[in-house]
């Protein structure tokens, strides 16, 4: 597991937390980690961010299981947070790429991506905080891919790895594909007599032919992944499993990318950021050891 020693920091944000709490989450530290924020935000629930990942704590009677459970996510699997309110109680919902796709329930109390605080403004000034580790993580990202410490992310919801395989992105995206589509051009033919000012009769017809169109065309939605082996996308009607050996050049966008194929097609990925290209050309240029 790798930690962020340089993660910014928060001021008294580390307090004993229940006892069962506690003894769940010294088990699961590992030498080297730091905690930076652990508290007890509600009855029941309790965050806890690290060097390495963030922490949700819930009791019995707040889990979605009945019985107290923790949930465990690596800092770069985080790509957003978004407050909002639980009976009266304002929470915080944690995103990531499996989390963005699990069901909202009504009681986030009871949600295991979501905590709840007793108090405004400590869920104020985690937020606050929460926004600046994003903002942090992104800079990592960029120097990682730039300078080669690339960080393994767990794999989406779903996808099975193949031994040895790590994955280093993964997304919501939309599918692009190249498409041949058969369009009329042509013209008239014939002869116009003037009947009137302004009234023409025409005599002849239409001429023209079928020709083949290649478009660009949104034909699905999903997750795209990325690995040192591969480029997977795997959406509601199409999987798309591209060795990096067959990509010829990548195209980076603002929010997505392009990429090349050594058959001739182009597919296109709609991402919402530019990362994607950006790990991509790393790792057919140069993938990690």
């Amino acid at each position: 597991m790798m930690t962020y020693p340089g993660a910014p920091s928060f001021a008294d944000a580390v307090e004993p937390l229940s006892q069962e709490f506690d003894g769940m989450l010294k088990r699961v530290l590992q030498p080297g980690e730091r905690t930076i924020i652990a508290r007890m935000t509600n009855t029941g629930e309790a965050l806890v961010v690290t060097s390495a990942r963030f922490i949700i704590f819930k009791d019995a009677a707040h889990s979605q299981t009945g019985k107290a459970a923790g949930r465990y996510f690596p800092l770069p699997d985080l790509h957003g947070v978004t407050r909002t309110w639980a009976l009266f109680c304002p929470a915080l919902i944690f995103l990531t790429n499996d989390t963005q796709r699990e069901r909202r329930p009504w009681q986030l109390s009871h949600c295991s991506f979501a905590v709840t605080f007793r108090e405004h403004g400590l869920c104020t000034n985690v937020a606050a905080f929460m926004s600046s580790m994003l903002a942090w993580l992104e800079q990592q990202r960029l120097a990682f891919i730039a300078q080669g410490a690339i960080p393994a992310i767990t794999p989406p919801l779903g996808v099975i790895s193949r031994p040895g395989e790590r994955f280093y992105y993964s997304a919501g995206a939309a599918l692009f594909e190249e498409q041949t589509s058969r369009v009329f051009q042509g013209g008239t033919q014939g002869v116009s007599f003037r009947l009137m000012r302004g009234v023409y009769y025409r005599v002849g017809g239409i001429r023209g032919r079928s020709v083949n169109q290649q478009e660009i065309k949104k034909t699905d939605t999903g997750i795209l992944a990325l690995s040192d082996r591969r480029l997977l996308f795997v959406g509601s009607m199409r999987t798309v499993d591209l060795p990096l050996s067959k990509i010829v050049r990548v195209t980076p966008f603002t929010d997505g990318l392009r990429v090349n194929l050594a058959s001739g097609k182009i597919q296109q990925f709609e991402t919402g950021e530019p990362n994607a290209a950006r790990m991509l050309q790393r790792l057919c240029a140069n993938p990690p050891p």
